[in-house]
Formats: structure tokens, sequence, C-alpha cells
């Protein structure tokens, strides 16, 4: 007899009414496997009544970067065959349809469907034996890179770098006409009922997004753009681009758009006006960066390109890989999607510089004690992604690091690494991530404060005395002796 799935013809979820929305505690995520192992036993047994669940095997649980997943294994009666499911809890319980409606829409993009967990169900009430919202995804098969890159060969870490950069092109390989994130769609947020098919998502253009307590009309904000002032400011923004990006645009244009969305925004709400305190200056540092680095042909005057990017992809912990039978790993998928956007390329090029720092293996002995007072110290440490990418990033600490980031390099192309390590396209990264952000926390201030004051730094530097600049330009030069003399141990050849 087969395994049945919760549903033969299309994804479920049940969708509870607004009174009943809960909220776990941290308690209730944190609950050890000892206590969770039989709760998700009994989701198995009401899903398949018929299974020989002496058989059923769970495993502990694998952390991601904002959820915790639990594999499943579903055995025939006979014992002859089984199928392999997953048990997710996102740690965001009231964005676990969002999460759903997310893979969802990636699922439905030909070039990443394959990297996507197909979802089967979802509860996002805590009326269900586990006492928490969840969802039932089928097992992608793979392990995550956090859990066997130590356990790998060097050769086996080489070839993984250089299938990420290959994985890196294919999703940058989706393109859309306009930049923006992703959101439910009203419809399915207003959409009550038992066994719904899962919800949507739509892509809403970065600056004006869908907030759940808005009480106000974009046709009203938009309306209130001065087209006079805009002009003689500068401004890329305009009432007839304020919802709808104009066709062709620029890479410059497409950053500056969404910091002056924003700020008109805030001026129409005037109980927002205190974020234009940090944005107003933040946009001045952007326009100095765009026309920097446009000068300096890093910014095209062509169109921009818009490409799908996926943050999560930057950790081992989001990353599953398999072996082939010659032993060569494989990336077989990537568990979390909830950041997904689309973006100008260059803001998609934050290199996955765990992948050649991660593991004894690639941590400098020296400062093996360094990393746990780092992070108890780090007033930022609660925050997105973005925020942890430095201005020279992690550079690998010995010859297999080197190797392995130079793998990555080789295969994911010319135009990333330009992207990726270009100073100033780093500060425009971490900047958009602020002014991206739908809601800001204590950190997002923090952030742009930050960010204000090393650019600033940054250019006093540039300005310095030419005896420091010599100095300067002597320690450059040893380090890059020092890079080359690596590559070569490494046995790298780099390309002019």
């Amino acid at each position: 007899m087969s395994v049945q799935t919760p549903s033969s013809a299309e994804s479920n979820v049940i969708i509870p009414d607004e009174r009943d929305i809960v909220c776990p505690n941290a308690d209730d995520y944190r609950m050890s496997f000892e206590e969770r192992r039989p709760k998700i036993l009994e989701v198995c047994r009401a899903f398949w009544p018929d299974a020989n669940h002496e058989l059923t095997r769970i495993e502990p649980e694998r952390k991601h970067t904002d959820s915790l997943s639990y594999p499943v294994d579903i055995t025939h009666d006979n014992g002859g065959s089984f199928d392999e499911f997953v048990i997710y809890l996102p740690l965001d319980v009231d964005m676990t349809a969002g999460h759903a409606a997310m893979l969802k829409a990636m699922a439905q993009l030909e070039e990443v469907e394959s990297l996507v967990p197909k979802v089967l169900h979802v509860d996002i009430t805590d009326e269900n034996p586990l006492n928490y919202p969840y969802m039932l995804q089928k097992r992608i098969p793979g392990r995550r890179v956090a859990g066997t890159f130590d356990d790998m060969t060097q050769e086996q870490k080489v070839l993984l770098a250089a299938e990420l950069g290959r994985t890196y092109r294919r999703i940058q390989s989706v393109r859309r006409d306009f930049s923006g994130i992703y959101e439910l769609t009203d419809e399915d947020i207003d959409n009550a009922g038992i066994n719904q098919p899962l919800p949507s998502m739509k892509l809403t253009r970065y600056g004006i997004v869908e907030e759940g307590w808005r009480n106000f009309s974009w046709d009203e904000v938009r309306d209130s753009i001065k087209e006079d002032d805009s002009r003689k400011q500068g401004q890329v923004l305009t009432r007839s681009n304020f919802m709808e990006d104009t066709p062709g645009m620029t890479a410059r244009e497409n950053l500056l758009l969404i910091f002056e969305r924003r700020i008109q925004r805030n001026r129409y709400l005037e109980s927002h006006e205190w974020e234009n305190d940090y944005l107003e200056p933040a946009l001045k540092i952007v326009r100095e960066i765009v026309e920097k680095e446009s000068n300096a042909g890093v910014f095209p005057s062509s169109t921009c390109d818009i490409c799908l990017n996926n943050p999560a992809i930057l950790s081992p912990q989001n990353v599953l890989v398999d072996f082939d039978d010659e032993g060569k790993p494989v990336i077989t998928g990537i568990v979390e999607w909830s950041y997904a956007e689309f973006v100008p390329h260059f803001l998609a090029c934050p290199p996955p510089e765990g992948f050649w720092t991660f593991g004894p293996a690639y941590r400098d002995e020296s400062d093996s004690d360094s990393d746990s007072e780092d992070e108890s110290d780090d007033e930022d440490a609660d925050c997105y992604m973005p925020y942890r990418e430095l201005l020279d990033g992690d550079q690998p600490f010995n010859v297999a690091g080197v190797q392995v980031k130079h793998a990555f390099d080789e295969a994911v192309g010319e135009a990333f690494r330009v992207a990726a390590c270009t100073p100033d396209i780093v500060f425009a990264r971490r900047y958009f991530a602020v002014a991206a952000c739908q809601g800001w926390w204590t950190c997002d201030p923090r952030e742009l404060r930050k960010l204000a004051k090393e650019w600033h730094g940054r250019k006093l530097s540039s300005s310095s005395s030419l005896q420091i600049e010599e100095e300067e330009e002597d320690d450059s030069e040893e380090d890059e002796r020092a890079l080359t003399e690596m590559l070569n141990m490494a046995g790298c050849v780099l390309s002019d």
C-alpha cells in the first residue's frame, strides 16, 4: 500500500480566524528533541494512518538561519520502501504563511525550481499536535553543508566552492523588469478557513511595500510630490515613477529611487519624519558613491540588470549538498527563501565568506578563542545578514581557504567578483539593506550612523598627506605579494 501525502492534488494550508492567531514564546521554539519527538510522531500518525510507525524515523533538529527542521522517514506497512519528509518550524511564527507562499512562488521559477523545498501542508495555528505553527515539506536529498564541511576532503571543498559559484549564476539568471520584494496578497491574508490552497505572493516595488498597518493612500503620497522641487534637488523620483519603475532604468536610478520613495512617504506621514534624519544624509552619501563609481565605469550608464537574490545562500547552514558516485559534491537545494528579492545585480553580490572561513580547518588558530568573545560583545549580532558584510570581507586564513575562495571566484564570473570586492559597492549594499527594510529595528539607525562614520573616514584618508599615501601603498604591495604567494602555494593561477 502506498504512503499517502497530506494532499495528492494540491498543497493546503490551515488558516485561523484573526482571533485565533497565536505567538508561541521562545521556550516553545527551543523545546528539546526528546520532548518534541512524540509530538512529531503524532502528526505523522494523523497524516499517514496506514504507515508502519514503529519504523518511523525522526532525526534531531537541524538549525537554519530562521528555522528548525526535522527530517522524517515514513515507512510502508510492509517495510519495503519509505518516503522522506521534513517538518519545518519557523522562528517567527507570524511569517509561517509567508514562508510557505514564498516557497510556492520560487517553485514556479523554472531556473531554481529543483533547489526549492516543495510544501505539502501548512498550519499557522497552534491547534495541532505540535502546539506550534509548522510546514510539512517533501525532503530534498542531501545534508547541510554546515554539518558535512569538516568531514569533506580538500578536493571536495574546492569542487563544492565551484558548484556554489555555478549555483549563484543559476539563481541570478532569473531576471525581472523591476526590483522589489515579495509580500502576501491581500486576498490570501483575508482568506480564512480550513484546507485552503497555499497563499500567493506578489512582487512589490521597493519603497512602496504594502505595510499591514498602512492607513493612507499611495496615490496621495504620489500626488504630494512637487515636481519642481524634485528637479531642483536633482531627484530621480517623479510622480510618474513613484508607483511604477521607468523602463530601462540604470543602476544609479534603481539605487537612488528606493531612498527617495521612502523619504517621500515619510514626508507625507509626519509620524515617520524621524526616519529621514537618517535617510537623507544616507541618500547624500549614496549619491556620492554612485557618481564616483559611475565615473569609474563600475555603474554602467546602460539599463540595469535586475536579478533574483537569495541572501540565505550566504550561510552554510542553509545549503544542502549530496555526493555523486565519484564522491563529487552536488548542491541539491536551499532550505531558506524567505528573504528572496529582485535587485540590481551589484546588490546581489555579497561574497559567501562562510564557505572559506567556516570550520576549524579554515580558522586562524591564534584567534581560536575570539569567536565567542566577539559574538557576546557585538551589539549588532541580531541584525539581518547584510549588515554583517565587511568592507574588506573575511579573507581566507590559510592556503586551504585560498583554494576554496579561488574556485568560487573562477566559477561565479568577473561581474560578480567586481561587485563583491569593490568597497564603494559594499557601502551601497549595506545602505540598501537598511533603506529596503519594511520596518526598522533599533540596529538600523545605528548601522546608518556607523556607515556614515566609515564613509567620511575613508574620504579623510584619501585626502591625507603624500607620505601617508606612500606608506599605505607600501603596505598594500606587501599584502598583494603575500596573497600572490599563498595563491602560488595553493596551485592557483591568477587571471590577467
